[in-house]
């Protein structure tokens, strides 16, 4: 009598703790799921809002170099060039980072 007690409080104990991982399971792929969401919205950011706007610092610095100007306006639209380029190539490469890690996300987990 006495080992069916401890059979059936062993088996209790067990599903409590199956039970316990389960959710804890369920809410690791809920914070999976809201990472995902969160890793394409900053793709969506970074490849609508602030590669538009890099292209048009890049457009109006082209526009810069076709008027006339004094040296040292061209040699500031020529800074303004490169740091334009430079986020340029820092974006591509977040939103390649970005995008690996969706990658790996999707395949691993969801």
């Amino acid at each position: 009598m006495e080992t069916d007690v401890q059979g059936i409080s062993e088996k209790v104990r067990l599903t409590k703790e199956l039970l316990d991982v389960k959710k804890e399971l369920e809410k690791l792929k809920k914070h999976q799921k809201e990472y995902k969401t969160w890793l394409e919205e900053m793709s969506f950011i970074i490849s609508h809002k602030v590669r538009s706007s890099i292209a048009h610092i890049q457009g109006i610095s082209g526009l810069l170099n076709r008027v006339k100007l004094s040296a040292s306006s061209k040699i500031l639209v020529q800074f303004i060039k490169r740091a334009a380029q430079s986020l340029s190539v820092f974006t591509v490469e977040l939103s390649a980072y970005i995008d690996k890690k969706t990658r790996i996300l999707k395949d691993r987990f969801l």
